[in-house]
This record gives structure tokens, C-alpha cells and sequence, in this order.
């Protein structure tokens, strides 16, 4: 890869500013919780389309939210079959600051199953409405914010299960009782990572990928991808497996969720759905030794870098994110032509800690 052209993509096609705004989110009452968490009037319409291009038919956030000291870029992008075809872009995400909680946020990628009908609605209402809302009541409940340390491993570990368990059964009432379908059809992944002053809090069921960089500059996966028996088989949040056997074991020792705390100073991270994996992270390569292919989910440092840098100057410049969202949408949808021509949907959320 040209180390250069990803920042001379960006660079090159700065036009205009946009602003930016800071998502809130609001505290439900148990009681009343399903009715409030997705009530019909206001129900998207789709997954991940929030403003759409009658040209291209591309979706599109609007805004990219600051958060203390993090900056974000983000969006979902339906991917060349789905335009092809007419069909809904499975992949949503979702940032937000928890304003109450000094330095904490969240930031989910969810991504529906290709043979789930409804998989598109799944993944928004999980990815905006259900993990936010449990997440958030969590860390309050536990009161994590006020401590001068993040939880062990364990207690993050089970707490991620359970959250994700309340989060599966939202989900199943909203089948059930306002969408009047099989839980099933909206079966989707789900990466999840809380940010604080801290570190990170990550857990995930599914593919994708997601990865984190250090204060050396260094480039390290966060999950690994939960794979099935079959090639391009994964798990989903819809999965039974996970919830009656907890932390159920794969043959290759990942657990599901997968589950882990990054405790070290962190400069970056991103989430990304399984349709921008490969132009991102190394996925496979035939070890001949073995005869046998192997994943070495390791992020691109080369791909990376340039949008680092990219926000790091216009930051810098005082220029509150000169068009960076703009050309977000453009290098997703477009950066090169293999990204141009990917089948499947887009999604790519970084963060990039701003420099003091």
C-alpha cells in the first residue's frame, strides 16, 4: 500500500466545513422501557441510512460527534451488491458521550446478517437504542466514573455478558411485540467499545474487526473475530449458543463475547464492519508448513496512519474539522477501487485522541 495516498486523498478534496455536535442520550425508566426504546412513530425507516443520495443511494451520518478529547469520524456505506439489488445496508453505527460521565463514551458497530430479512432493522435498534442504553445504566449503576480504575477482567467480562444478555432480550421483544416477526430475521453482530480516561472496555459477538493504537504509535487488534464451522459462517447476538452455555469456548479458545480491557494510554482505535476487514487489517495468508490458512488480524499500520495524520493537522490548525466528514463519506464509499467495488457494506468508526 502507498503510504501517501490515503492523506493525499483527504487532503486533496477539502471544499467545505461542517459542524459538529454532540450526541445525548436520555435515561428510560425501567417501567417503560420497550415502549420508549423504539416506539412506532418514530421508527426508522431503514438501518443505517439516515440521509440518503437519490444518485448514488448511499447512506450517510451527518454528524460526527467531539467528545472530551476524542475526535470521531464514522459512517456506514451500502456496499456494491446491495446497490445493485435494491437492498437495505445491513451495517449501522453508532458514537456518543456520556455527558454525565466525565471522559466516558461509546462507540458500536453492528452488522446484519446477509440472510436475515430484517437484519437491517436489528442492527440499528441494537447498535442506537438497546447496548447504548444498558451500557450507559451499567457503568452508572457500577459506578466505574467515580473510580480511579477500571474494573478486572472478570467483572468487565461478566458485566459484558449480562448487558448483552438485557440488550438480546430487547431485541426479542421488539420482534416480538412491535415488529410482530422472528427474532431470527434480525440476527447481527455487535463490537462494542467504551472509552475513558482510563482506557477501553471492549466486547463483541461476531466478525469485523477492530484494533487500537498506543502511545509508541503501535497498531494492535482488540477482538478476534468469532468465525463458525463453515467459511463465512459467524455468530450473531441472536445466537442461543452464547446465552445457555455463558462464555462459550470456540474450538480455537476465543469465547463468546469476547470480552477484554485496554488498560495503557491510547492515541486511536477503530471498528469496522467485515466489509472493509480486508482493506484495513490482514486477514489470511497459507501458511505452507502446515498447509493451512491462518488470520493474522493484524490492522494495516500503512492504511491507518495517513487518516491519523490527516485529523492530527486540521486539528492542530484550528480548523473544527475543515470538510473531514465529507471525505469520510467520499474515501468509504470510493478511496480506492477496491473499497469502490467491495460487495459488501461499509462501516468504519476512528477515533483519534487529541493532541494537548
Amino acid at each position: 500500500m502507498d503510504y501517501m495516498y490515503y492523506y493525499n486523498f483527504f487532503n486533496s478534496k477539502i471544499v467545505s466545513l461542517i459542524k459538529m455536535t454532540n450526541q445525548t442520550f436520555k435515561k428510560l425508566s425501567p417501567k417503560k422501557l420497550f415502549k420508549k426504546l423504539f416506539p412506532k412513530k418514530r421508527r426508522e425507516k431503514s438501518g443505517c441510512i439516515l440521509k440518503k443520495n437519490s444518485k448514488n443511494g448511499f447512506s450517510k451520518t451527518i454528524s460526527a460527534p467531539v467528545g472530551n478529547n476524542w475526535f470521531f469520524v464514522s459512517d456506514s456505506i451500502k456496499g456494491k451488491s446491495h446497490i445493485k439489488n435494491g437492498t437495505e445496508c445491513q451495517d449501522n453505527h453508532f458514537t456518543s458521550v456520556f455527558e454525565e460521565l466525565d471522559g466516558w463514551g461509546i462507540a458500536i458497530v453492528c452488522d446484519g446478517a446477509g440472510s436475515a430479512s430484517n437484519s437491517h432493522l436489528g442492527s440499528s435498534f441494537m447498535a442506537k437504542k438497546a447496548i447504548p442504553h444498558y451500557f450507559l445504566t451499567a457503568i452508572k449503576n457500577k459506578q466505574w466514573h467515580l473510580h480511579t480504575e477500571l474494573p478486572s477482567e472478570e467483572e468487565w467480562k461478566e458485566e459484558a455478558w449480562e448487558q448483552l444478555k438485557n440488550s438480546y432480550g430487547a431485541l426479542k421483544y421488539y420482534a416480538e411485540n412491535d415488529l410482530k416477526v422472528e427474532l431470527s430475521t434480525l440476527a447481527c453482530t455487535a463490537i462494542i467499545i467504551i472509552y475513558s480516561p482510563l482506557g477501553l472496555l471492549v466486547t463483541h459477538i461476531g466478525d469485523g474487526r477492530a484494533a487500537y493504537r498506543d502511545e509508541d504509535g503501535k497498531w494492535e487488534a482488540l477482538i478476534k473475530p468469532h468465525k463458525g464451522e463453515e467459511a463465512n459462517m459467524t455468530y450473531f447476538t441472536t445466537s442461543i449458543t452464547w446465552l445457555v452455555n455463558k462464555h462459550f469456548i470456540l474450538p480455537d479458545g476465543n469465547t463468546i463475547p469476547e470480552s477484554r480491557i485496554i488498560r495503557k494510554k491510547t492515541t486511536a482505535f477503530t471498528l469496522l464492519s467485515d466489509g472493509m476487514e480486508n482493506h484495513s487489517f490482514q486477514c489470511s495468508f497459507f501458511d505452507t508448513e502446515i498447509q493451512k490458512w491462518k488470520d493474522p488480524n493484524q490492522p494495516f499500520e500503512k492504511f491507518f496512519e495517513p487518516l491519523i495524520i490527516f485529523i492530527d493537522t486540521h486539528i492542530k490548525d484550528h480548523q473544527s474539522s475543515v470538510d473531514i466528514h465529507e471525505r469520510w463519506h467520499e474515501f468509504l464509499t470510493d478511496g480506492n477501487e477496491k473499497i469502490k467495488n467491495e460487495e459488501d457494506d461499509k462501516t468504519m468508526i476512528l477515533a483519534v485522541l487529541k493532541q494537548k
